[in-house]
């Protein structure tokens, strides 16, 4: 029992781990990839096919100017394959959208580790709010970073509650089962002295 607690103990405070770990890497990946922002090119229009840079804000701005024109969401995602094909590294930033949670889910590269004209290099997914501008987006990864660290530490100190609350329970199980013991080992020589007892 006690080192069933602990198991689940430790796959709770694991699973805030990596989702930590997970937040900090979109953040970082977002932060990354936002220097590129500044090279925005002002003259680009809401046309996903016209933006040529390989830029997040591009990204959202395309796709939230494209929302603006009230374009169908199917005939968006059906331009943004298209333009994909085409070789649009704007729109093959852009993995999947998810309009009905106001997000699009981006492949970014990290930049220290690839070149930032390679578009062959492996890329990760991050979701980023449409309402929001990268660093925003980055800021709230390192904020639901922060909330899964507090959460992960009430879980510690509950655990070792829950934990010490265990081993009590089986410390006294085994009391019990010892007591329990005794009396079942006992009782016979107990009732053979009465038997043997002169009268």
């Amino acid at each position: 029992m006690v080192h069933q607690v602990r198991r689940d103990q430790e796959q709770r405070v694991q699973a805030f781990v990596n989702a930590e770990k997970k937040m900090e890497r979109c953040a970082l990946l977002i932060e990354q990839n936002v220097k590129m922002v500044d090279r925005y090119h002002s003259s680009s229009s809401s046309s996903i096919k016209r933006l040529s840079y390989l830029l997040l804000r591009s990204c959202i701005t395309a796709v939230n100017a494209s929302l603006a024109q009230q374009i169908d969401w199917e005939k968006l995602a059906a331009h943004i394959k298209e333009e994909q094909n085409n070789g649009d590294p704007v729109a093959g930033m852009i993995h999947k959208l998810k309009l009905n949670e106001n997000k699009i889910t981006l492949l970014l590269f990290d930049t220290f580790l690839v070149d930032e004209d390679d578009l062959t290099s492996p890329s990760e997914t991050v979701d980023v709010d449409l309402s929001l501008t990268a660093h925003a987006n980055a800021t709230n990864y390192y904020a639901e970073k922060k909330r899964s660290a507090e959460k992960r530490e009430k879980t510690i100190s509950q655990a070792e509650r829950a934990l010490e609350s265990a081993e009590k329970k089986a410390e006294q199980k085994m009391k019990g089962i010892a007591l329990s013991v005794t009396k079942v080992i006992l009782l016979p020589f107990y009732f053979r002295r009465l038997l043997q007892r002169p009268k």
